[in-house]
């Protein structure tokens, strides 16, 4: 007997389960002793598993900005005004050559009083190599699990767009949410760059500032802004 197999009917495919966490009872949510605050990464802005964005015209030196919040963070030091607590960091460079990460770090180091010791910032240098994030985001989470990293900063924010469009809700959405998947598998704080829509954004309100879809703003734990 001979049977024709383009007549057998075929079976769909069936979609992976989600592996989602149990539905909880608010008063068994209220009696539980273990909840806790996670750590604040910087004391008043940001907490570990958090994610927060830096903002500012082109060239406004966020950068220099964001390189020395690393460094404050692997160290101990102030941010500014804000205490921060010591932790590794992890600094994924999209834009600038290696030399010049270097020599930034060197000035930064030269200007901070009792710096001595940055071995728990590590930099990956990715000019060059950026990919839209969702690619990218599996080698992330691999190469970073068990690092223990209290922050990792990615400068800039653009570069992991691939073909997707900054002003489409959807598309940001979704990179945001390849970025809380950073947060939520590595335990870490997410910090990135990203830039002001043209013109003076002095009269706009900090969420309205951002180029682009207003979901970068909107999904972001902490908006840090540096108007003019």
């Amino acid at each position: 007997m001979s049977i024709d197999a383009n007549k057998i009917p075929q079976c769909e495919p069936q979609p992976a389960k989600l592996k989602l966490p149990p539905i909880e009872n608010a008063a068994m949510l209220l009696a539980d002793p273990t909840v806790e605050e996670p750590p604040a990464i910087i004391e008043g802005v940001l907490h570990q598993g958090s994610k927060a964005v830096l903002a500012s015209n082109s060239k406004a030196r966020k950068t220099w900005i964001l390189l020395d919040l690393a460094l404050c963070v692997a160290t101990g030091g102030k941010w500014w005004k804000w205490p921060t607590k010591k932790g590794r960091v992890l600094y994924i460079n999209f834009e600038l050559q290696r030399a010049f990460v270097h020599k930034r770090l060197h000035s930064l180091c030269e200007n901070k009083e009792d710096v001595t010791d940055i071995s728990n910032l590590d930099v990956w240098n990715l000019r060059g190599k950026a990919a839209p994030l969702g690619r990218l985001v599996p080698e992330i989470i691999s190469l970073i699990k068990d690092t223990k990293y209290s922050l990792v900063i990615i400068d800039p924010i653009y570069k992991g767009l691939g073909g997707r469009d900054e002003n489409a809700a959807g598309d940001i959405s979704e990179l945001c949410n390849e970025l809380e998947q950073v947060a939520v598998e590595t335990g870490a704080a997410v910090v990135f760059a990203a830039h002001f829509s043209k013109g003076n954004q002095a009269g706009k309100d900090a969420m309205d500032r951002i180029s682009g879809s207003g979901v970068w703003a909107r999904d972001a734990d902490a908006i840090i802004t540096l108007t003019k």
